[in-house]
């Protein structure tokens, strides 16, 4: 599952449906609605979200 929440309070601002643990958060990611949910929102995501629109640190 994820979720997207606001770093600056308890505030879940989006969660994705569950899936099958064998599929990769990338396409988990552009699969949900959470993209168009977050459209102007800065997110950060871990390293399992490469190729998305997402900034994932080094």
């Amino acid at each position: 599952m994820q979720v997207a929440i606001d770093a600056d309070t308890p505030l879940v601002v989006a969660s994705a449906r569950p899936a099958p643990e064998n599929n990769a958060d990338a396409h988990v990611w552009r699969e949900s609605d959470l993209p168009a949910s977050a459209a102007r929102t800065t997110l950060v995501a871990d390293g399992a979200n490469l190729g998305t629109t997402l900034i994932v640190p080094q």
